[in-house]
């Protein structure tokens, strides 16, 4: 036989969230609903009766001391009541379904704090790199393989792969044009 079914989380009486509720008369206010407590329609009817006696209320020409604020709250509570009934009516399994979601939520949780901690305790050498001389340029004299001595045929790419084995910018800078890049190189090669 299947269990009863239940509601599947608290919900506060409507006294306990408007302390400053009037009395509405043979109507209970003061039940609160705790998850796994079973299904109850007289719940859902006493919330039906509640809204509609604080609008009521409200709406009337003398001042019960009812507010909007006490009507919606108890528009909210109502809601979470029928939001209860219909999941157990309509959805029966779906809080295993979120149970279940959150279970893995939590598996990937801790998965996280386990690689954070196992992350922080790599050792710092591991970590970062470490601090380096540039290395030294190519000895006076020494030219790249396959030089070229013809310097007018130099595209930017020939004179990127000579800055790159002397480990020299030879003066260019960014907004050089292809003449004066040309110009450095020749100098810096005709000088050394």
């Amino acid at each position: 036989m299947a269990a009863a079914p239940t509601y599947p989380f608290a919900i506060p009486s409507l006294s306990k969230t408007v302390p400053d509720l009037p009395a509405l008369g043979d109507l209970d206010t003061h039940v609160s609903i705790n998850a796994g407590d079973p299904i109850d329609v007289a719940h859902l009817k006493n919330a039906d009766l509640v809204v509609r006696k604080l609008i009521s209320q409200l709406n009337a020409p003398e001042d019960a001391g009812v507010t909007a604020d006490m009507v919606e709250r108890a528009q909210v509570r109502l809601h979470a009541i029928r939001e209860a009934h219909a999941g157990v009516a309509h959805a029966p399994g779906i809080m295993d379904g979120i149970t279940a979601i959150r279970r893995e939520i939590s598996i990937i949780k801790e998965d996280v704090r386990t690689i954070k901690e196992d992350v922080r305790t790599i050792k710092e050498d591991v970590r970062t790199i470490k601090d380096h001389e540039p290395a030294e340029p190519a000895p006076i004299g020494s030219v790249p393989e396959n030089f070229n001595r013809d310097l007018s045929t130099y595209t930017g790419r020939d004179i990127a792969k000579l800055i790159f084995f002397y480990n020299l910018d030879f003066g260019i800078v960014q907004g050089d044009d292809a003449e004066k890049r040309d110009i450095k190189v020749l100098e810096f090669l005709t000088c050394h």
